[in-house]
């Protein structure tokens, strides 16, 4: 009876309790606590190398029941790290391996804000790409300054500008639907954008078709 919850958790390489050793050690069952052994030797093999990875070696932990071992396995996944994560990584003045968990989710954030405004061919995976701050304007609804606009333009981007001249035009229209007025510097700034930019008047026809 207690053996098969101990041979199932070996199978799937999930760690014994004490208890259970002491009970594989009891009843004499060697080459199954080898077994054991073996598997554990190699999680702190990988532990190591994480370690190195992620600029974590002045961490003292090195076994694998070490909330580090979990964590730099998330990171080694890109899987985000929840809060309770990052105060621990922060409590044991891991700064480096915070940093690296930063950014290995703002280049996920930046991968999913290419793929939802149309700019897949734009190469750089960089968090510190100029174009990820112009896609995180886009997604918080904030109109694109000129320059930014003429990024996309010259990159050819020309999905991603639709994407903005819809996301000003909404905001032009809500400003009207509230019952203020727009100033002379939104209208006159609009049809200077269509003349310098013959790309934002074709864009939102584009995005149409």
């Amino acid at each position: 009876r207690q053996l098969y919850p101990i041979l199932t958790r070996l199978e799937a390489k999930t760690r014994l309790s004490n208890e259970e050793i002491n009970w594989l050690k009891s009843h004499e069952l060697v080459e199954t606590l080898s077994i054991f052994q073996q598997q554990e030797s190699a999680k702190e093999a990988k532990f190591a190398k994480l370690k190195a990875k992620y600029q974590a070696t002045k961490h003292s932990d090195s076994y694998v029941s070490s909330p580090l071992y979990q964590i730099l396995q998330h990171l080694d996944a890109s899987q985000p790290l929840n809060v309770s994560e990052r105060h621990w990584l922060k409590e044991q003045e891991l700064g480096e391996t915070f940093d690296m968990a930063q950014e290995i989710e703002q280049k996920q954030h930046f991968a999913e804000l290419k793929k939802k405004y149309k700019a897949t061919q734009y190469e750089d995976s960089s968090p510190s790409s100029h174009l990820y701050p112009v896609l995180k304007r886009l997604e918080a609804g904030n109109q694109l300054s000129e320059s930014e606009l003429n990024f996309l333009k010259k990159r050819k981007l020309t999905d991603t500008i639709a994407f903005a001249v819809l996301s000003t035009a909404a905001s032009l229209k809500s400003t009207a639907k509230s019952g203020n007025p727009l100033s002379k510097a939104e209208t006159d700034g609009q049809k200077q954008k269509g003349r310098e930019n013959p790309t934002i008047t074709v864009a939102p026809k584009k995005h149409f078709a």
